[in-house]
């Protein structure tokens, strides 16, 4: 209990420092921690050093950070807990996450997939509340415009899950006129295939 406690108190001065100041020891800002939630925090900790497990949903929270901080919670959490096996902790570590971006990246994620036209509108509701208008706009300005999405964005995209993605897609294609469909799907993929790529690095940071 004691290395759970540490890992969640680690995690909880990240999200309450008012300052909203990069903290040094950490090297970790609260604006990026705050992509992840106390509870999830709580059974990110335990999975890694008692046993327990991961949801889907915080699988998600803990992919939108990012693999560089998801690095940075275990390696500052580390040093505090007593008679841990480093090796071990390490191993369950990195296959927490692997399984996290598999759930992230997979069809079958806590999105449900539409089946018709009000559950397709009800989908996209929920889907809008776990990506940034920032970021939609940035992918979206990406398949059609040409340019590129940020590091930090392609977190955010994937945590929603390709459902989400290719739902903002279509729906984006059918309000955008003089548009090569073909071309736009071509590079639809090409920016999933990218963030998801980026996720899986182990040396990818947040923009």
């Amino acid at each position: 209990m004691a290395a759970l406690n540490m890992y969640l108190l680690l995690v909880i001065l990240l999200l309450v420092s008012p300052s909203r100041l990069i903290l040094v020891g950490f090297g970790i800002s609260t604006s990026e921690a705050s992509h992840i939630s106390i509870n999830c925090a709580w059974e990110v900790g335990g999975s890694i050093f008692e046993g327990g497990s991961v949801t889907g949903d915080c699988c998600n929270e803990l992919v939108s950070v990012g693999k560089t901080y998801h690095d940075l919670f275990f390696n500052s959490a580390l040093p505090f807990i007593p008679n841990v096996d480093k090796s071990e902790a390490l191993v369950k570590s990195t296959q927490l996450w692997n399984r996290c971006v598999g759930i992230a990246v997979s069809h079958t994620s806590s999105i449900p997939i539409p089946t018709s036209k009000a559950s397709k509108s009800k989908t996209m509701d929920e889907c809008k509340k776990h990506i940034s208008i920032k970021c939609a706009r940035e992918v979206g300005e990406t398949i059609f415009k040409g340019g590129s999405v940020a590091d930090g964005c392609c977190y955010e995209l994937v945590s929603v899950g390709k459902i989400c993605h290719d739902l903002f897609f279509n729906s984006a294609l059918e309000s955008t006129p003089n548009v090569d469909k073909s071309r736009a799907l071509a590079k639809s993929v090409q920016v999933w295939n990218r963030c998801v790529k980026i996720i899986i690095s182990p040396i990818s940071s947040i923009s």
